[in-house]
């Protein structure tokens, strides 16, 4: 299995290739898109209840009027060597940053070249291929609420996701690709719905 993903959230992206090509190099693609959606209940400044919906893929989406961007989830810098065309990715130390933000202290002392981020700890790589990168719904303007009632250039609902990737060669999972997304809600706001 082998397909195109980008680093704010989306998998897949007919009909460009690889977009869930399996098996891997026969050039048959069994998906046209998939992205994670995130949703809550929230009151706005004009005290209506709203319900934002959160993602970020390449169609039917709400974009800022000014600049194109999508009005939903983007990657964090930092998380990327961006000298590089690929998401970090544990078989490929180039596509590493030299520092990650989460784990600044994670890298060779004698070196100073980063160690793997990975899952199951500093250097550790469990799956044989494994992707890390994180986004935020923070550029999502398109609604009079603010997940931090202290910092008004923060929208969207204050979602923080760190999203990887994994995949295995065994026999048992082979043909899957495993994404984990940890959704966390990193604003002052409290979600109830």
């Amino acid at each position: 299995m082998r397909t195109i993903f980008l680093n704010h959230g989306e998998v897949a992206l007919w009909p460009f290739q690889p977009s869930g090509e399996w098996p891997k190099g026969s050039g048959h693609s069994y998906i046209d898109g998939v992205a994670p959606w995130v949703s809550a209940e929230v009151v706005d400044i004009h005290d209506v209840t709203i319900h934002p919906l959160e993602t970020n893929y390449r169609e039917f989406v709400d974009r800022d009027p000014v600049t194109g961007k999508v009005w939903g989830f983007q990657p964090i810098p930092g998380y990327v060597n961006l000298d590089q065309d690929s998401p970090a990715m544990s078989n490929d130390p180039l596509s590493w940053p030299n520092r990650w933000p989460d784990q600044p202290d994670w890298f060779d002392r004698e070196t100073l070249e980063p160690f793997w981020n990975g899952f199951f700890g500093m250097g550790v790589k469990n799956a044989d291929l494994e992707t890390y990168f994180v986004m935020d719904d923070a550029s999502d303007k398109e609604f009079d609420f603010y997940p931090d009632p202290d910092d008004l250039t923060r929208g969207g609902l204050g979602l923080r996701v760190e999203v990887r990737g994994f995949q295995w060669s065994s026999v048992l999972a082979e043909d899957v690709i495993f994404w984990l997304y940890d959704i966390k809600n990193d604003g002052a706001t409290n979600h109830e719905k």
